[in-house]
């Protein structure tokens, strides 16, 4: 087995990291390949399994807005109403689904599953050729809280489209909370971006500007029908900032 990866102080001081431990009579599996592992079980990509929630709100535009949300966390859950995480690309909207989906089965043990939106439409049509669509439907449909990560950023056939709105149109019918997360803004938000934007222009960069004044508006991206079911099923939650990726191969001396 590898060795895991990541910060020495989280690899296993009995294995160091090999999950498998050597002794005079033999080789056995170690006690920490048999942890729960909360990331994996909620389907979140590794790279967001150490999400923290403290340090995931530190982009989030109106931070009492979110507080609020999360105070009335079990209010919000059992109304079904979810959260819209809305921002330029880099700006820690995975991170902040992911460590709201952990909170949320650490605290009411509300199983969640995290998808990448182009993902979940490549499974629903793997589904649809084993004759297991109705199946998969259900479970996603029905999942106590589900994350739909980076929504309007695939092209949508006629077939994703119906499929996308049959599982967003269950969902809020039967009032189960969805995290979404997507760098386009929905229509009934239109003017506080365009103010967004003004406020932001003295800071940027003129090239800059440019590409942010040109960004394109959720209701360009998927069906109008499901941006006005969304305003009701999410609370809007804008994240502003620089894009962290870029920054880091920046200052890890990395060309862009």
């Amino acid at each position: 087995m590898k060795p895991s990866r990541g910060n020495q102080n989280n690899v296993c001081p009995k294995c160091k990291g090999l999950g498998v431990i050597f002794t005079d009579k033999g080789a056995y599996k170690c006690e920490c390949q048999y942890r729960f592992n909360i990331g994996k079980y909620l389907n979140i990509p590794p790279r967001y399994w150490k999400a923290d929630l403290e340090k995931a709100k530190k982009n989030v535009q109106n931070k009492a807005q979110l507080e609020g949300y999360l105070e009335k966390l079990k209010n919000n859950l059992q109304s079904g109403r979810g959260l819209l995480i809305v921002g330029p690309p880099g700006t820690g909207k995975t991170y902040l689904a992911a460590a709201l989906l952990k909170k949320i089965y650490k605290d009411y043990r509300l199983r969640g599953l995290f998808f990448q939106t182009k993902e979940l439409l490549i499974k629903a049509k793997e589904a649809a050729a084993k004759n297991q669509l109705s199946r998969f439907l259900d479970l996603v449909s029905r999942i106590p809280v589900l994350v739909l990560d980076d929504l309007g950023n695939e092209y949508l056939s006629e077939w994703d489209a119906d499929i996308l709105y049959l599982i967003l149109n269950r969902r809020y019918n039967h009032r189960k909370p969805t995290i979404i997360t997507t760098n386009y803004v929905p229509s009934y938000h239109k003017e506080e971006e365009k103010n967004n934007l003004q406020k932001e222009k003295q800071n940027k960069e003129p090239q800059k500007e440019e590409n942010a004044t040109s960004s394109q508006w959720l209701d360009d991206r998927i069906s109008p029908a499901l941006v006005s079911r969304l305003k009701e099923m999410t609370l809007y939650v804008p994240l502003l900032g620089e894009d962290k990726r870029k920054r880091k191969i920046l200052l890890n001396g990395y060309p862009l």
